[in-house]
């Protein structure tokens, strides 16, 4: 499923303000026996996962917000991008399960910026905010 924004308006139809914060929200229920993968991008919005498991690989990119995971189990690999917002949550497993690579800007990170040697991988590419993932039992 690709969920898409698409306007027929013209660039004078966007001069004023911005739609209130209840309209710039997407919501999604999915059954959890049909996710296999995810991917998301947003601008200047939060992108937050609860309690959702994925046979596949998960990639979250958040560009003026936080990324807010809790209880995210991933099959292969997940992938953690925020420019100027936070990095916080929790991943089902243990740290030995996976290999993490970090690259950190301006903000703290409590991750190994490289470990080797874990099944699944972690990439947390994070500039100008701060990064706090842990890793809790299944």
């Amino acid at each position: 499923m690709i969920v898409k924004l698409e306007s027929d308006k013209k660039w004078t139809d966007y001069i004023g303000t911005k739609a209130a914060d209840e309209y710039r929200k997407i919501r999604m229920e999915i059954p959890d026996d049909m996710l296999i993968s995810l991917s998301v991008s947003t601008t200047n919005e939060d992108i937050k996962i609860t309690d959702l498991s994925f046979k596949g690989l998960v990639n979250l990119d958040a560009n003026g917000g936080n990324i807010l995971i809790e209880r995210l189990n991933v099959g292969d690999s997940v992938g953690l991008t925020a420019k100027n917002g936070d990095i916080k949550g929790s991943i089902v497993g243990t740290l030995d399960e996976f290999s993490v690579s970090c690259t950190i800007k301006k903000g703290e990170c409590n991750l190994p910026l490289n470990k080797e040697g874990g099944e699944k991988s972690l990439t947390v590419d994070c500039n100008n905010g701060d990064t706090e993932v842990e890793f809790i039992k299944r």
